[in-house]
């Protein structure tokens, strides 16, 4: 009986997906992302509210994992992130409010050279991701956006398919 249920834990933990650390491209073509850092605070009616925002680069079968939650450094409002070009990018926003989220996950191509903006909105218990890129006047340009499906499970896998989950 110890050695089943000993066998059963060490499985089940071995089967859990942890979120890599993430490591920039160094060479090849290269994009970057802007994404605000994650937040949080209490009010006395209403509870404790968070936002974290995740991101991750398509491994080549249109599907990854979702890294950490990003935090800026030194209190910045925001951390720009090299991402390979022409590749596909995943995006998740994890709003929290009382007892309710919000988790919108969205996928976009991205291209060398272009600054990406992450724009997470919230309005009341409904939230959404919007991602910018500019022109070369620096007018916003809104990015296609496409639907990220995400492993309910363990909320880290992520694909552009849903049968890939």
């Amino acid at each position: 009986m110890r050695v089943t249920f000993l066998l059963l834990s060490v499985t089940l933990m071995a089967s859990c997906v942890s979120a890599p650390p993430y490591t920039p491209p160094t060479d090849g073509p290269i994009a970057k992302l802007i994404i605000p850092s994650s937040t949080s605070s209490y009010r006395f009616i209403g509870g404790v509210t968070s936002r974290n925002l995740r991101f991750a680069v398509d491994n080549g079968n249109n599907c990854s994992i979702f890294g950490k939650p990003v935090i800026a450094k030194d209190g910045a409002q925001a951390t720009e992130i090299k991402i390979p070009g022409n590749k596909t990018i995943f995006v998740k926003t994890e709003y929290s409010f009382g007892n309710s989220t919000c988790t919108p996950s969205v996928s976009f191509e991205s291209e060398i050279d272009k600054v990406y903006t992450v724009i997470p909105t919230h309005h009341g218990k409904y939230c959404s991701l919007s991602i910018f890129t500019e022109a070369d006047n620096k007018e916003p340009i809104p990015v296609k956006l496409e639907t990220a499906y995400v492993d309910s499970w363990s909320g880290l896998k992520v694909c552009t398919d849903k049968k890939n989950i």
